[in-house]
């Protein structure tokens, strides 16, 4: 969505003016950068509106509340129902107050969810990603209901509606079929109005509760009446975090209970994390699915503005278990087996393709080693990046990596300092792992395996991880060498498909047994390459290859399904190398005042 230069840095000057901006990595949940949720609206007027409303309460110092009920007594006003008794029954329960809003308040009758994208403008990221509040775009809640309409007297339950898209566009001719709750006032405050909007010919009281959903003792009669119903449909998107007081992810109690609410035969739809499908924490609830009628899975990506975590619509009907179930992802649709997934060891939906399928039953047929728990560790974590992080080396400061640094086999040369005071830190590792003799450190955010080998003692932040390997008959640059290899980034993509590298996945790499001539082998070859002569490169890779004992054919085949993205440049890795180690200190780095500039001509994968 195009949008002029003006709104483009009055929406940068929302979340510019504080003290504590911490938008990154274990920050981002105290974050009070504000986002722009583009994908939920329909024009560039509701853009520059939210603008300019944000502006205006955050001059006079207007409560979010506030602001959100004047909004809606204006847009029931655009619409001619503000004198209805029914609709002045809903305003007199509200708890807020009415303020006066700025002239060019006019809101756009195509939007059918106004009030609910101006809310999301208001609040800081921090705020959405404690409470998992990111609202659903419309074409995503309209593919994940039926087209059927549902029969008079059939009911529709969204047990975490937030502004009520769910409840805006389930398949029923009347208000009084539709049902739901949320634990913010606000949020429950926009859903009834916009229900008032959608079915102005009615006289009727939404039924829409401000409750938590998972509370296990109803405070009110209505609520625990509420409670015990049950419904034909149960449709929403529910928080992703993990629920307070409880060990478990908040989508799989949602999913459970809305189970226990749902009539025989009836019908359940979720958005969830894409993780939930592969990780082995989630085992219980692909389980629990799996015991019913799995009807439907869409994969979806780039779904929310701000989140990189993918996405995936799981639909089910309370029912014995078919067959089969139908996979949709883009414009490919297809059938998976339901005992294909429960023939694996932690059900995990893996939708492989034949060639996909053998490659991975060889590899699991073979003896293999794994990497254990004991062998990771963490980043700093200071807690205040801002305040600790420099781009400047001040006196008394020690250089430290960050996973923008991260490449293959060797760092680039890191370009922040800090002052290495661990008690005035969030989290640390112990100060063996950062100071080991020899270690690799890898990206957390990424959707392939970059592994670099460090023997100085580095520092890193958080957004690099450490790992210090102990896989029976290889040493740390063998278990390098594998890690870069093409192979086990095709592994990795194939069967965990994550934007993240994930302790709980890296775990499941299979390391196969070799003979110690080959481990030699494998050395020798890394420490060229560490050394900056990558000719040697595809000699490494058909070595490792011929440790999994792949044919011909499966080999062309993975080379396809991952193919490098650039060169290897002779030369370019050697220069990488010296002015890596042109840092190191006697502990870890002690880098000079500025450091030397340092610029790559492209990746060497």
């Amino acid at each position: 969505m195009n949008i002029s230069q003006e709104t483009f840095q009055n929406w940068q000057r929302l979340g510019s003016d504080t003290k504590e901006k911490l938008q990154k990595g274990a920050n981002k949940s105290r974050s009070l950068k504000k986002i722009l949720p583009v994908e939920y609206i329909r024009c560039r007027e509701s853009i520059e509106l939210a603008a300019r409303i944000s502006d205006y309460c955050a001059a006079h110092d207007f409560s979010c509340g506030d602001v959100l009920f004047s909004l809606a007594v204006k847009l029931l006003e655009q619409k001619g129902l503000i004198r209805q008794k029914h609709v002045q029954a809903v305003l007199d329960s509200s708890p807020y107050a009415r303020i006066p809003l700025p002239d060019t308040a006019v809101l756009p009758e195509q939007e059918q969810d106004i009030l609910g994208f101006i809310y999301q403008c208001l609040l800081t990221e921090g705020e959405k990603n404690q409470t998992g509040s990111y609202y659903t775009p419309p074409d995503i809640v309209r593919s994940m209901l039926p087209e059927r309409p549902l029969a008079d007297g059939e009911t529709f339950c969204d047990p975490c509606c937030g502004s009520g898209a769910f409840l805006l566009a389930a398949p029923v001719s009347s208000p009084l079929q539709l049902w739901g709750c949320d634990k913010d006032p606000r949020a429950v405050l926009i859903a009834k109005v916009n229900l008032l909007c959608q079915y102005p010919h009615h006289a009727f009281s939404p039924q829409i509760f401000c409750c938590d959903y998972l509370e296990e003792t109803p405070r009110t009669p209505e609520i625990r009446a509420f409670f015990k119903k049950r419904f034909d449909l149960i449709a929403t998107n529910p928080p992703w975090g993990a629920a307070k007081n409880k060990t478990k992810e908040s989508f799989s109690l949602f999913f459970r209970k809305a189970a226990e609410q749902t009539k025989p035969e009836g019908r359940i739809s979720f958005l969830l994390p894409e993780s939930l499908l592969r990780i082995k924490a989630h085992a219980p609830l692909r389980r629990f699915i799996l015991e019913h009628k799995l009807e439907k899975i869409t994969f979806h990506s780039n779904l929310f503005s701000g989140v990189m975590t993918k996405a995936c619509a799981v639909e089910i009907r309370k029912a014995p278990p078919a067959a089969v179930f139908e996979v949709r992802e883009g414009k490919n649709i297809s059938q998976a087996a339901v005992r294909e997934i429960l023939e694996n060891e932690e059900q995990s939906f893996l939708f492989l393709s034949p060639e996909d399928k053998a490659i991975i039953s060889r590899i699991k047929q073979q003896k293999n080693f794994f990497l254990n728990s004991r062998c990771f560790a963490l980043g700093i974590v200071t807690g205040d990046n801002k305040n600790k992080v420099k781009s400047v080396c001040e006196p008394g400061m020690e250089a430290v990596l960050t996973g923008k640094e991260i490449r293959p086999y060797t760092p680039a040369p890191p370009e922040k300092y800090l002052h290495y005071h661990r008690e005035t830190f969030q989290q640390t590792a112990d100060d063996a792992c950062y100071r080991a003799p020899e270690k690799l450190l890898y990206k957390f955010v990424s959707d392939t395996l970059v592994f670099a080998y460090d023997d100085t003692g580095a520092l890193v932040l958080n957004s690099a991880n450490i790992l210090i390997p102990e896989i029976p008959g290889m040493s740390i640059k063998t278990v390098l060498a594998f890690l870069n290899s093409r192979f086990l980034r095709y592994y990795y993509r194939t069967v965990f498909k994550d934007i993240k590298i994930l302790k709980s996945n890296l775990m499941q790499l299979p390391f196969p047994e070799i003979s110690p001539e080959t481990a030699e082998r494998i050395d020798r070859l890394t420490e060229q390459i560490l050394a900056g002569s990558y000719g040697c490169h595809e000699e490494l890779q058909n070595l490792i290859y011929s440790c999994y004992q792949l044919s011909p054919e499966q080999i062309a085949f993975v080379e396809r399904a991952v193919p490098d993205k650039g060169r290897w440049y002779r030369g370019e890795g050697a220069e990488r190398r010296l002015r890596y180690l042109s840092f190191r200190g006697k502990r870890g780095f002690s880098p000079p005042r500025t450091p030397p500039p340092f610029r790559e001509k492209r990746s060497i994968f």
